[in-house]
């Protein structure tokens, strides 16, 4: 004789691993740019992540605080992250570097800003590249994009 149980249970329970995450990938990179003494300068880039990342902004490798005259951005829409300098001077030419960190991973893109006055403003520096570098796992790549731009207002 066979006994069947009176009561019958199922699970339904995933088994499904929890998402570790996607690094940082900076879809629009920085775009290097000149603009004339006293001219506002935007650095603008899209960067993709889960979670979404954290950004920081850096001029010649040193952090930028966000003042009156440098503002930082960021588009939760598009996902852009941008850097509007009001009132460009000489001590804002140099490097500036977008880092975008978060669990998964982190990236930088860089790019060069260039402060003309207006004895150089016929000679107007061409745009630099800018160069994307991304971490995870101790690899590293870097690319080199002329698609993003600066613009000016």
């Amino acid at each position: 004789m066979k006994l069947y149980p009176s009561h019958v249970s199922t699970s339904s329970t995933s088994l499904h691993k929890p998402a570790a995450g996607q690094k940082p990938v900076f879809v629009r990179p920085l775009a290097g740019c000149a603009v004339r003494h006293g001219e506002v300068a935007r650095f603008h880039a899209c960067v993709s992540g889960t979670p979404r990342p954290d950004i920081s902004w850096f001029h010649n490798r040193q952090p930028v605080q966000p003042t009156k005259n440098v503002v930082f951005h960021f588009d939760e829409v598009t996902d852009t992250a941008t850097l509007i300098i009001v009132d460009a001077f000489a001590e804002h030419t140099g490097q500036y570097t977008c880092r975008a960190v978060n669990a998964a991973g982190e990236a930088a893109s860089s790019a060069t800003l260039t402060v003309t006055t207006e004895e150089e403003g016929n000679r107007w520096t061409s745009q630099v590249p800018a160069e994307t570098t991304s971490k995870h796992s101790g690899m590293s790549r870097t690319n080199t994009s002329p698609h993003s731009r600066c613009w000016e207002l």
